[in-house]
């Protein structure tokens, strides 16, 4: 027995799902009142609408519940295990449950191949409920670490930008300062003066302009975090007031 196990898992790490012998092709063209008996690994991820790695990644990451034969280092999946594979593609891309969340509720509840179409989310399935609550707040969690992230770069972007200009402003200064009033008549002192009013007008206009720009963003920001967190709290009192009206 032990022997055996090794040799299972020393054939499980070899997985290859390529280049088919002509024993392997033979077998796979078996049938069952007309229906293969089993598919290979890029079949069965054109029959789900996946790719084959996404095929090869949850075989190798639920082996515990899908249980795939395997075959001269190639995987062979019967029916029942395209449904199966089914469900996780609607646990996970439908309904939105981790991977952890997946296996925990498969392991629980099984797969529920009767009412594929059905969702796993409603107010009589606690442990739904559950993981559908974790995963979204783990998700906006998530967003606004990231909104938080952009919002400090972008603070700390605009500090750097009123510093540059503020070296700027004050080297123009110091170069109109250094003009030797008695080496110019009062006309080029006028049009100096000018000159550097208008630099700082513009430069104040510039500033004021990235200001406003920054307010309306923070704004925005502010709105559209207000909404998705109202979103979320009319969908966790809707869900706790199904299942408790269960």
């Amino acid at each position: 027995m032990i022997l055996l196990d090794s040799f299972n898992k020393d054939n499980e790490d070899n997985i290859i799902d390529v280049d088919y012998s002509d024993a392997i092709k033979e077998e796979l063209k078996r049938t069952i009142n007309g229906e293969p008996l089993f598919f290979t690994t890029t079949q069965v991820a054109d029959m789900i609408g996946v790719e084959s790695s996404c095929i090869r990644f949850w075989g190798k990451r639920f082996e515990n519940l899908l249980d795939i034969e395997v075959s001269n280092r190639n995987r062979q999946f019967k029916r029942v295990d395209i449904e199966k594979l089914k469900f996780i593609k609607k646990l996970s891309r439908e309904d939105g449950l981790t991977l952890q969340q997946i296996e925990d509720y498969c392991t629980t509840k099984g797969f529920d191949m009767d009412n594929i179409e059905k969702s796993v989310i409603d107010s009589s399935n606690p442990l739904a409920i559950q993981t559908f609550i974790t995963a979204v707040t783990m998700e906006m969690d998530k967003k606004l670490a990231i909104f938080s992230d952009n919002l400090l770069n972008k603070i700390k972007e605009q500090q750097n930008i009123n510093f540059t200009m503020q070296e700027e402003l004050n080297e123009k200064l110091q170069e109109t300062i250094a003009i030797t009033v008695d080496d110019i008549v009062s006309e080029k002192l006028d049009s100096a003066l000018t000159e550097f009013k208008s630099y700082v007008d513009s430069k104040e206009q510039e500033n004021k302009s990235r200001d406003l720009e920054m307010l309306d963003m923070l704004k925005h920001n502010m709105e559209l975090t207000k909404l998705l967190q109202d979103v979320e709290s009319q969908k966790h009192k809707s869900l706790w007031s199904k299942f408790r009206g269960k």
